[in-house]
């Protein structure tokens, strides 16, 4: 506990991230009270959607106010939004705002609310920095993590973006405990997929420990998304931009993504990318690349976690 603030420093799990700009993730019940604790004096813009703004971030936008120049911009919650209207809408509420180039936008959200406000971050005044406090497991274990920015078109799902590194991740445990199962399991989807793609031990882990996962037991949780988030940065480390070994965290997405435009985005990335990924690891066992037992496991896996 420092000061009044309810979080544990000496509990919390980091990991550094060596690649843009070498920034810090860090893991732990109650984080989102360090970053009051970490912001100097400046001006900040809170970027947030409908559900968040009224659970967490109006909390965390008084808080602020006490330190710093605040302003907070919201948006409609949910997929459809993430589009290019959406961003020019936030770029024209910060220039009304007068927001300058000293300012720093905190991505508080989703997965939808880190890709549009890191995208928009990276192109306001050619470029400022910004801080990703995600509040599903999606996000904390995909998309706060890379450097992925973007928005979707009619065309297809994250053609608009760019590469752009955020300067610190706070990953909040407590906002897993609002999650319905649906969105928590979205999540481990994708913590699923690092485990598969590049890591027998935390698939075997993930085997053993999933029923407390699922209970969200916080152990055993901050272990989970340290050793998936591990993973993602090690791979983002050596090909940020995806020229090579990037493209493995794709695995179930070109399956994942047709998935979700067919459906108009009435399924959950998560569950699209369970699919996806059954339909790439059948195809790899068509073509002779990958053992039935490794399919049968996969499929029991994500069974376990719903």
């Amino acid at each position: 506990m420092k000061g009044l603030r309810p979080y544990a420093e000496d509990t919390m799990k980091k990991l550094t991230v060596n690649a843009g700009n070498s920034y810090e993730i860090i893991i732990g019940a109650g984080s989102r009270y360090k970053i009051i604790d970490d912001i100097k004096e400046g001006s900040y813009v809170i970027i947030t959607d409908s559900n968040v703004s009224s659970l967490y971030a109006e909390r965390l936008f008084n808080e602020l106010k006490k330190k710093a120049r605040v302003s907070m911009i919201k948006f409609k919650a949910g997929e459809p939004s993430k589009t290019r209207q959406t961003k020019e809408r936030i770029e024209d509420e910060m220039l009304r705002l007068g927001i300058g180039r000293d300012a720093k936008i905190i991505a508080f959200g989703g997965g939808v609310v880190g890709d549009v406000a890191g995208f928009v971050a990276s192109t306001y005044k050619r470029g400022i920095p910004y801080i990703q406090l995600p509040t599903t497991l999606l996000a904390m274990v995909d998309s706060s993590v890379g450097g992925k920015t973007g928005v979707n078109t009619p065309e297809g799902k994250n053609l608009i973006g760019s590469f752009y590194q955020p300067e610190r991740v706070y990953m909040d445990l407590d906002f897993l405990d609002s999650l319905s199962k649906n969105e928590f399991a979205n999540g481990l989807a994708e913590m699923i997929k690092h485990a598969y793609i590049m890591d027998k031990s935390f698939f075997r882990f993930l085997e053993g420990s999933m029923g407390r996962i699922v209970k969200k037991d916080k152990e055993t949780l901050a272990k989970a998304i340290h050793w998936s988030c591990r993973i993602k940065a090690g791979i983002v480390e050596k090909d940020e931009k995806e020229e090579g070994l990037r493209k493995l965290l794709n695995f179930g997405h070109s399956y994942g993504h047709a998935y979700e435009t067919i459906m108009d985005y009435s399924i959950g990335h998560g569950e699209a990318v369970a699919a996806g990924m059954m339909m790439a690891a059948k195809t790899s066992a068509k073509l002779g690349l990958l053992k039935f037992d490794y399919i049968i496991r996969l499929r029991n896996l994500i069974d376990a976690a719903g």
